[in-house]
């Protein structure tokens, strides 16, 4: 398939990701009150979805004897309806999907569901911006018949990596639930379909583990976890003044956190980060606290004490205390089974500094030894294991896996629980590049979150109110102008996975500090993830990113009626290149200020 085709027509229109292959043509379909939504089995989430959205935006009748949402059995398109197809001899992969709009109706034709989810989201985005409003209805026209008129368009799209995250860290400061599902919900919008959470570290443990299925002899009250860690958070008064928030989510928040994922087509990856990164547990835990860690138990002291600031490297599990393992066995085997449907476990790995001073960090290493053991209990449960950089470059190599590549996030279930994969930060020195180098050498996959690149909890601009500044500023220029080929030398096209998009929350108080960090810069990840590689001749280059900031400014007319916080960076003609942005904003203030 041919990358990106635009037509020239006039006013343009505009899909992010952009689409591999779209043509507009001049007579498009006309949305009525009375249109039928149809669907086949399988693509219930995406009629459910478009559904809300136009009954909630549009104003699309609500009411039994006018809303024709159906299942199509014959399995063909209805002429005069909005028609979800699955079509399994569909060669554009188990997320492509065609997408027809013409005077006779609208077609989405999707060879999985996963599929059919991304034909709903590009379809959202050839509908007026106030179909994102949960209020639209009410401030769109209150009786006209025609709801919205699609151009005519032929589409052929699908991505070209399998992972396309965001991490969220919930474990220095804590996010409800709802909070969380909102973030999901604006993420997977853009086709992301990576959802990874980063759950517990020094301080504060964001998951209610109980003693269900403790071994007879673990001593340990996981009960604790929560109960004294999830009551810690990082505490950075120069921020905002505002300390992080504290909390945890009970292991029915957490289901409620995988059905709605699941529901938006979206993997959920919990990290429980060690041996390193630990403090929360040593904190909760007194029979953690051996001297073989980071922390020895005494009367006085029996446990770590609460860890509320930002330091990293300091803090680590006893390798050889039986302790040790019992721990790490029961909370990962309940993790695991809290989503009998998951795939992969990240287990961290990252800055075990101090760790390393005292027992070493290279293969046969103590830290070595415990991580392998680890990622073994992992591979037990039919999971693959994921490590950050250093837990690559500290595995002995009768460890490393073999080259048989892992299952895709959304493909086919293979021999997944024989491999391992690196999710790749830190591309800085030689000690970095030589441990991804030999991790590619013995068959690695690759997730490429470099932090000049995909470190959203990095400042955008020198005045960003949020964000570090570690990595240096990160603009949405830098989210978008790279390729995760050539990020590290050794790592060719075929060893990667794909790409993950991070947000620390050393800087973040909340949900709306969490979107201020990512948006609009993800709209740059998700191009990154979704869209072929950029061209490599210099005035094809600029072209195609002036293209993206058109986008960014026609997707922030969507972002503005749906509520969601974001950013006016510039390099981005907002108001200029998006005329939709300033009308949705106007009306959207003056229909709320009337309703108030």
């Amino acid at each position: 398939m041919e990358d990106t085709v635009v037509s020239p027509l006039s006013p343009p229109v505009h899909v992010l990701p952009a689409p591999r292959s779209f043509e507009v043509s001049e007579a498009g379909f006309t949305l009525l009150r009375t249109t039928p939504l149809l669907f086949q089995a399988g693509t219930e989430d995406s009629a459910a979805i478009l559904a809300q959205k136009l009954r909630d935006g549009l104003g699309w009748p609500s009411s039994a004897e006018r809303l024709p949402v159906v299942g199509n059995r014959a399995g063909a398109p209805v002429a005069g309806a909005l028609t979800l197809l699955l079509d399994p001899g569909q060669d554009l992969g188990p997320e492509g999907y065609t997408l027809d709009s013409t005077p006779e109706g609208i077609v989405l034709r999707a060879a999985t569901r996963l599929g059919a989810l991304h034909a709903v989201r590009t379809l959202l985005q050839l509908l007026p911006p106030r179909v994102m409003d949960p209020e639209g209805a009410l401030w769109g026209p209150a009786d006209d018949e025609v709801l919205a008129v699609v151009p005519g368009a032929h589409i052929e799209d699908a991505p070209r990596w399998s992972h396309r995250g965001v991490m969220i860290d919930v474990a220095r400061s804590f996010l409800p639930v709802d909070d969380l599902l909102r973030v999901v919900e604006a993420v997977s919008l853009l086709k992301i379909n990576v959802l990874h959470l980063h759950l517990v570290d020094d301080q504060g443990w964001r998951l209610e583990i109980t003693n269900e299925g403790r071994a007879e002899d673990d001593t340990h009250d996981y009960t604790q976890l929560t109960e004294v860690s999830g009551r810690t958070a990082v505490a950075l008064p120069a921020w905002n003044g505002r300390p992080g928030r504290t909390g945890w989510y009970t292991q029915e928040d957490y289901r409620r956190i995988l059905a709605f994922c699941h529901s938006r087509g979206m993997e959920v990856i919990p990290e429980i980060d060690l041996p390193g990164h630990v403090g929360a547990a040593l904190h909760a835990l007194p029979g953690l606290c051996t001297p073989g860690s980071s922390h020895t138990s005494t009367p006085e002291e029996p446990t770590a004490p609460a860890d509320c600031g930002i330091v990293v490297g300091y803090s680590y599990l006893d390798p050889h205390a039986p302790a040790t393992r019992a721990f790490l066995r029961h909370v990962l085997t309940q993790v695991m089974d809290l989503d009998p449907e998951g795939r992969r476990v990240h287990l961290g790995g990252d800055e075990p500094w101090a760790m390393a001073d005292r027992y070493g960090a290279g293969p046969g290493s103590a830290y070595a030894e415990l991580l392998t053991w680890a990622c073994e209990v992992v591979r037990e449960h039919g999971r693959v294991p994921i490590g950050w950089n250093e837990a690559w470059s500290a595995q002995p190599a009768q460890s490393l896996p073999s080259a048989q590549p892992a299952q895709s996030a959304v493909g086919t279930p293979g021999d997944a629980a024989a491999s391992m994969q690196l999710q790749v930060w830190d591309v800085r020195g030689e000690e970095s590049a030589e441990g991804q180098r030999l991790a590619a050498e013995r068959g690695a996959r690759f997730i490429m979150s470099p932090s000049r690149h995909a470190y959203l909890d990095m400042i955008w601009d020198a005045q960003a109110p949020l964000g570090l500044d570690w990595a240096g500023v990160l603009d949405l220029s830098a989210a978008r102008d790279w390729d995760p080929v050539g990020s590290v030398e050794a790592v060719g096209e075929s060893s990667i996975e794909g790409v993950e998009a991070t947000v620390w929350s050393e800087t973040a108080r909340g949900v709306e500090d969490v979107e201020t960090l990512l948006l609009p810069r993800l709209l740059g990840t998700a191009e990154v993830g979704w869209c072929q590689a950029l061209p490599e001749d210099g005035s094809e280059r600029a072209l195609t990113l002036d293209g993206f900031a058109h986008r960014c400014a026609a997707y922030g007319a969507r972002m503005r009626a749906a509520g969601t916080r974001f950013v006016l960076v510039p390099g981005v003609p907002w108001r200029q290149a998006g005329p939709d942005y300033p009308k949705v904003a106007a009306e959207q203030d003056a229909a709320r200020a009337a309703r108030s």
